[in-house]
């Protein structure tokens, strides 16, 4: 996954599948609605590009909304990211 900092960070508007990041992108997370339909950030390693839907791997706890998940996460910012997808896909041959 390529990151690039957001300049304009006083105009952000948080969304379900935004990518945000502590202040020097040494963390990484993904929004998400958990089964519960709760907000969270899910932990992503940037260098890998690797995550996990696992509960315990998040950066806040649930939030009803985006609002009260972004209060938490005060520090953190939207970032602008592109994701890219390695590795061989295979068909299965009939």
């Amino acid at each position: 996954m390529k990151i690039k900092i957001n300049p304009d960070k006083k105009a952000e508007e948080w969304h379900v599948g935004d990518v945000i990041s502590d202040g020097q992108c040494s963390h990484i997370a993904m929004i998400i609605q958990n089964a519960n339909c709760n907000y969270v950030a899910m932990d992503i390693v940037g260098s890998i590009g690797a995550f996990s839907l696992e509960e315990s791997n998040t950066w806040s706890n649930p939030c009803s909304t985006i609002q009260c998940l972004r209060d938490n996460l005060s520090e953190w910012h939207k970032v602008d990211a592109t994701l890219i997808i390695n590795g061989d896909i295979k068909q299965d041959e009939d």
